[in-house]
């Protein structure tokens, strides 16, 4: 603590009367009592080392730093006091003045008639000041609401993990401004955040559906709907999602201007990395593949112009050289070539930022673009029963010209449980399969009845299934009693 020592003459603080002429306040927008009024700074920057391009030193507005807040504790004429300011998480870059309504503002005092000196601290490095306040001359008392501003023209930020905070007090006497907060003669306190920190870069997908690759087709075409795209009649194009990557439009670099992607990222490197299934990517060999899997100009995917192709391409990986290039609205469009089947596939959008140097600029982890899934037939079983001495099955009928495969589950009542069964089953082209509801689901935790789902994966028009229930004479092994009903299609 540098010792104590009264610059000027003691000063007494005031209300919002003043003398009859006086010039206007500072600029001071940063309110101690609202954090929303302090401007957020790119977290990814430095601010901490001397210099007027490496601190927080916004000279396209010189105020944005400056805060206000009430006296605290109404003083009368003719009496002196001290204002002291501490600094949270920052130092000072450049030393603070002290002249009425040109470094602070307070209340209706006039540089003519009241003075103000710094008695300590306030110097280039120091993380404190302490204002010796004089009222004299025409200047009346101020009372506990007059305004006080305080200009904070540069400041060195220790860490962007925190704000940058103000603290300010009002003491009776100078020994207790040494001290501090909390010092004996303390008249009032209060604290606030002048700058905050949040990244500069934003990133986000939107505009992402369920994409169907279409069984009719062979899965070589997608089931017309959200983000599918027909090119000369056919659904052989989608629409992965939508990338919005580009810097924040209210966070502020050093000089107190919109941060700008150059600041925060290297003029090369920086790369989209999509992860998926690629297989089925349109183009007669790797060369023109790599155009097939593009970012549009916009959300577009119907055309290539403007767009930003893959720089490689495997099965599984398509990349795509960005360095500084903004993405707002930008789409991930697949095309595929019509002939090969499009497997089922989950699609994942990151962005390995090259760091601009200096800067603490990371990378954005994947983000879920639209999957893609295979479409089939579906029927249900709303009844089904595994009661001793009755025959329970299902009867599937294929007239589709592949193998289909059959997935199987389980629909039960509440607190009901099916313990083991089979899952899948292969319906043959052409042929028909018997499925028994007890090799679904040979036992249940209490009871006898439950549903059965199947799903298909052929065409819809293709597959048909009924039920069948039957009682048999378990002496003569011959069927008694038969009944049948037509599997149910979630569309009916």
């Amino acid at each position: 603590m540098k010792k104590f020592m009264i610059k000027a003459t003691a000063l007494a603080i005031g209300a919002l009367v003043g003398s009859s002429a006086f010039a206007a306040p500072i600029t001071a927008p940063v309110s101690l009592a609202d954090a929303a009024t302090a401007k957020t700074f790119a977290k990814e920057l430095s601010y901490s080392v001397a210099g007027a391009a490496t601190s927080l030193n916004p000279t396209t507005d010189t105020t944005i730093l400056s805060f206000n807040t009430p006296l605290g504790f109404g003083v009368a004429a003719a009496t002196t006091r001290y204002i002291r300011v501490d600094f949270g998480n920052a130092v000072l870059q450049t030393a603070l003045g002290s002249t009425i309504d040109t470094n602070i503002s307070i209340g209706t005092l006039t540089a003519g008639q009241s003075s103000v000196a710094i008695s300590a601290g306030g110097g280039a490095g120091d993380a404190y000041v302490i204002f010796a306040v004089a009222v004299s001359g025409t200047d009346v008392s101020q009372a506990s609401n007059a305004v006080v501003r305080v200009l904070v023209p540069a400041l060195r930020v220790t860490s962007t993990a925190a704000p940058v905070t103000a603290t300010y007090s009002l003491h009776e006497t100078g020994t207790s401004a040494v001290a501090g907060v909390g010092g004996n003669a303390q008249l009032w306190t209060k604290s606030g955040t002048i700058a905050k920190f949040a990244s500069g870069l934003d990133y986000t997908v939107t505009e992402k559906a369920t994409l169907t690759a279409s069984v009719e087709a062979g899965f070589k075409s997608f089931v017309t709907g959200t983000n599918v795209i027909a090119q000369t009649g056919v659904n052989t194009a989608v629409k992965l999602g939508t990338l919005n990557y580009d810097v924040v439009g209210t966070v502020l670099e050093n000089d107190g201007s919109t941060v700008e992607l150059a600041d925060l990222v290297a003029a090369t490197g920086t790369k989209v990395n999509v992860t998926g299934d690629f297989s089925a990517v349109a183009g007669a060999n790797a060369a023109a593949n790599l155009p097939n899997v593009f970012i549009a100009a916009a959300a577009d995917c119907s055309t290539k112009a403007g767009s930003i192709p893959a720089t490689s391409l495997t099965s599984t990986t398509a990349s795509f050289t960005i360095d500084q290039i903004a993405l707002a609205g930008r789409s991930v469009c697949y095309w595929v070539n019509g002939t090969s089947a499009v497997p089922a596939a989950e699609y994942k959008a990151a962005i390995a930022v090259a760091a601009a140097g200096g800067t603490s600029t990371a990378a954005f982890s994947d983000a879920a673009l639209s999957p893609v899934v295979r479409d089939g037939s579906e029927l249900h079983a709303p009844f089904a029963t595994i009661y001793s001495g009755t025959g329970n099955r299902v009867s599937l009928t294929s007239t589709h010209t592949a193998d289909a495969n059959v997935a199987a589950s389980v629909i039960t009542e509440t607190g009901v449980t099916c313990t083991g069964g089979t899952s899948s089953f292969t319906l043959k082209a052409g042929k028909q399969l018997f499925i028994n509801a007890s090799d679904v689901c040979p036992t249940l935790s209490t009871g006898t009845r439950f549903a059965m789902k199947f799903i298909i994966a052929a065409p819809n028009s293709k597959i048909f299934g009924v039920y069948n229930s039957y009682t048999y004479d378990a002496a003569t092994a011959k069927v008694t009693d038969i009944s049948s009903y037509p599997l149910q299609r979630p569309a009916n």
